[in-house]
Formats: C-alpha cells, sequence, structure tokens
C-alpha cells in the first residue's frame, strides 16, 4: 500500500482506499478497468472538491467533483508518457 493512503475496514473487500490531502479533503482510490486494462481510479469527495480555492485549476466540471485514471505502475506511466511525446514528432506523425 502507497504511504498515506489509510484503508477503511468496511471496503477493504473492494480494494479501496482512501487518501486525507493536505487540505483535508478525501479521495477514494480503487480499481478500474477500461478498454481491459487495468486503472487506479481515485475519485474526490464532491463538497471537498466544490469547495475547493483552486478549483478551476483542476477540472471544468460545475457539479462533478474531480476524478483520475492512473497507470498501475511508475513504469507503464513512464512508457506512457514517452509514447505520448514521440507522437508529436514529425517523423511519428508522417508514419
Amino acid at each position: 500500500m502507497r504511504p498515506g493512503l489509510r484503508p477503511t475496514a468496511p471496503h477493504q473487500r473492494r480494494r479501496t482506499a482512501y487518501l486525507r490531502s493536505r487540505a483535508g479533503g478525501c479521495a477514494e482510490w480503487r480499481p478500474l478497468r477500461i478498454s481491459g486494462h487495468e486503472y487506479i481510479q481515485v475519485k474526490f469527495a464532491k463538497m471537498d472538491c466544490l469547495s475547493c480555492p483552486v478549483r478551476t485549476q483542476c477540472t471544468n466540471s460545475a457539479v462533478r467533483p474531480r476524478t483520475l485514471a492512473l497507470l498501475p505502475t511508475r513504469e507503464l506511466h513512464e512508457i506512457q508518457m514517452r509514447n505520448r511525446l514521440d507522437q508529436q514528432t514529425g517523423e511519428w506523425q508522417r508514419r
């Protein structure tokens, strides 16, 4: 388990964890499957998100809280970032 994450007993069967932010808000972390690929979904509590002073820097939604889909490992994240940078090159776009 990642440092700072605190599992909650009722949700452990679903492999859900909660992370308390520095601002005092709370985010729920749980497994997510998109098009057959494993991710980690991070969903912030609606009331915490709506009252956040930097909300406009984080999301455009007027009513929904911020939700993220993260790759499960640093290695996969780094591969994705390299691929996205490659896709911006003229050589890649000419393929």
